[in-house]
């Protein structure tokens, strides 16, 4: 298969209803490599010329998108939104009258889609947590499929979730929400020993 296609895309973000079924991105940027859909971002695997980039300017622009809706700038945050969304989707498909929490709402969704593999669902898991606005209600880490519970036919646009997820969810409030202060900082500054996260 070539580029990225060790990272697996999750029934759960290729079956969501916000990723419409005609989004470009679908097609240019996934496979069907059974049992499961990968990655084809990055594709020059045979000289591996391809950059992985540090930061993209799509996410300079959904940062933007999503500051300007949670300052109440919706008509800005909607135009930069479809800055991002409107080169991949149909006509029929682009927004155009989002405003407030819905904007904010299909800011972050835009950004699961067009960063997917890039490393940025982690952190936005946690940024997000506990606001309203995070992908489990109360916050913290959403339940997630083993790989060995993925088949290709698990994937279908726009049906859901098929599947119960084997691996639970993680609140908030559990330890192993927030990871401990290695060992190694602590005995470099042992300050941090009265600081270190709860349960470790």
């Amino acid at each position: 298969m070539g580029a990225r296609g060790l990272i697996a895309i999750s029934p759960i973000l290729y079956n969501a209803p916000f990723w419409t079924c005609t989004d470009l991105r679908r097609t240019q940027l996934t496979q069907a490599d059974a049992p499961r859909y990968a990655l084809r971002k990055y594709r020059d695997a045979t000289n591996n010329t391809d950059f992985a980039p540090i930061i993209r300017y799509a996410e300079v622009i959904l940062n933007q998108a999503e500051a300007e809706a949670r300052q109440g700038n919706d008509a800005r945050g909607l135009l930069l939104l479809n800055a991002i969304r409107n080169r991949a989707v149909a006509a029929a498909d682009q927004y155009t009258t989002l405003t407030g929490t819905n904007l904010i709402q299909a800011v972050l969704n835009e950004r699961r889609i067009e960063l997917v593999g890039e490393g940025f669902r982690w952190d936005d898991i946690h940024r997000l947590s506990p606001t309203p606005y995070s992908p489990r209600v109360g916050g913290g880490i959403p339940a997630k499929y083993l790989s060995t519970q993925i088949a290709i036919t698990q994937y279908s646009c726009g049906a859901g979730t098929l599947l119960t997820p084997s691996v639970p969810a993680i609140t908030y409030t559990n330890q192993l929400f927030l990871w401990p202060i290695p060992a190694i900082e602590v005995a470099n500054n042992p300050t941090l020993a009265a600081q270190q996260n709860p349960g470790y």
